[in-house]
């Protein structure tokens, strides 16, 4: 999320436009604690961080614990996902992959899903059977600015993949 810092898309990055967000990054790194893997929510009700780059969903459950916590998407914006199920050509059980696919876009199902997790679903008739407190949650569907300059990511090809990955691991080696 670097280059929305700097003012770039996250799609159709260039090999430099990569090098500079490293650059700035390891730049940032005497007031950053840690580049953390998936933990930041843990880090944060600790109290061992007061800030960290989450997903929503994460954070969330965590302000159900501490009433202390918020959450913000940055004005530049922020990187959107969904997570997708797919059966792979050939799945020597497809028939039982439909029927666990369907399964988890029952609206009951649905619902318990989100109640568990609080990551907000795609599924119009789960949502429709959760609360209030649920559906107008606003660290569960954020709204604002930061999400009007949000983008979904697009896959770029493998070559783009690792130079990320390059960067990342020389951020965190600096």
């Amino acid at each position: 999320l670097g280059a929305k810092y700097m003012g770039k898309s996250l799609n159709g990055l260039t090999a430099a436009d990569i090098a500079a967000v490293e650059q700035m990054l390891i730049r940032q790194k005497p007031n950053i604690k840690a580049f953390h893997e998936d933990n930041g929510q843990d880090m944060l009700l600790s109290g061992d961080v007061d800030l960290v780059m989450e997903f929503n969903g994460d954070i969330a459950q965590i302000a159900a614990e501490d009433d202390d916590i918020g959450f913000v998407v940055p004005k530049e914006g922020s990187l959107l996902n969904a997570d997708t199920l797919a059966i792979p050509k050939g799945a020597p059980r497809a028939e039982l992959a439909h029927q666990f696919i369907n399964f988890l876009l029952d609206p009951q199902a649905g619902k318990h899903i989100s109640e568990t997790i609080l990551y907000p679903t795609p599924n119009a008739a789960a949502k429709a059977l959760m609360p209030a407190s649920y559906r107008d949650n606003p660290m569960v569907f954020p709204t604002g600015v930061g999400m009007d300059n949000s983008e979904w990511g697009k896959f770029e090809g493998p070559e783009q993949a690792r130079l990320f990955e390059d960067a990342i691991t020389r951020v965190r080696a600096a």
